[in-house]
Parts: structure tokens; C-alpha cells; sequence
């Protein structure tokens, strides 16, 4: 009987004309866009590293050029708990730029700092810097 009241009561409350609630669709577009941006700015950031220094290059950060010789530090990040990963941290003009240790280019970034930084800017990082750089040299003469 208390069921029934319910059904009653229903008949004569307004009905609605949207399928979705309009500010549950704002906010699920809010939020797809929101992660759409991320996975682009993901995707999209890139660095190059060459003789004259690093490269940064992104959808949302500021493009940025640091040279060898204003680097002040390079040194490590301990991993944090969840991913296990080590972070290159290279330090110089204001910038901080935090490189992961699963990027492809670390051997080729090893070597440029081993050729252009002097070592007591790197010392912090040593053993990371002379791992990637041997393993460029293993990958060079392995084939």
C-alpha cells in the first residue's frame, strides 16, 4: 500500500523533457574535455637534445631552450611509490626540467652531458649519467 502511494504520487510530478540532466551533461563534457587537453599535451610534448642544449617543445608548458653551459645542476629524484622510476632533474636559468628514466633518449642525453657539462655540476647524478651512457655504447656496438 505504501508502494502504491508512491506510484500515485508519480503520475502527477512533472515530467521531464531532457533525456540528461543538463548540468550533469556540462559536466561530463567539462570533464572529457578536460582529459582530452592532458592526452594531448601527453602526446605532444616532446624534447631534443643536440650540441647546443636541451630543447623543450608542448601543447599547454612554454617552449623552452636550455644551453649546456647555463646548466647549474643535474641530479635525481628518488622514485616515488607507485611508478618506480627514477627522475634526471636538470637545473639552470629558473628552469626545472624533470626527465623520466624510461625515455628513449637518455643514453644520447648521458652522452651529451658527459661531452659538454663539466662533471662536479653532475656529480649528484653520476651513476644514472654513466648507466645510459653505457648503454649507449652497448647498443652502438652490439650491432
Amino acid at each position: 500500500m505504501f508502494i502504491g502511494a508512491f506510484d500515485v504520487i508519480g503520475t502527477f510530478a512533472p515530467q521531464h523533457y531532457y533525456p540528461f540532466n543538463p548540468a550533469e551533461t556540462i559536466v561530463i563534457a567539462f570533464g572529457v574535455l578536460c582529459a582530452a587537453v592532458l592526452c594531448v599535451e601527453f602526446f605532444l610534448t616532446w624534447y631534443q637534445v643536440g650540441d647546443d642544449g636541451i630543447k623543450s617543445h608542448g601543447v599547454l608548458r612554454r617552449n623552452f631552450h636550455l644551453k649546456w653551459e647555463d646548466i647549474e645542476r643535474i641530479g635525481t629524484k628518488p622514485p616515488n611509490s607507485f611508478y618506480r622510476e627514477y627522475y634526471i632533474v636538470v637545473e639552470g636559468r629558473g628552469i626545472e626540467l624533470t626527465l623520466r628514466s624510461w625515455l628513449d633518449g637518455l643514453p644520447s642525453f648521458a652522452a651529451q652531458v658527459i661531452e659538454h657539462v663539466p662533471e662536479e655540476k653532475w656529480k649528484d647524478a653520476r651513476h644514472m649519467i654513466l648507466r645510459y651512457n653505457e648503454e649507449r655504447w652497448t647498443e652502438r656496438n652490439a650491432s
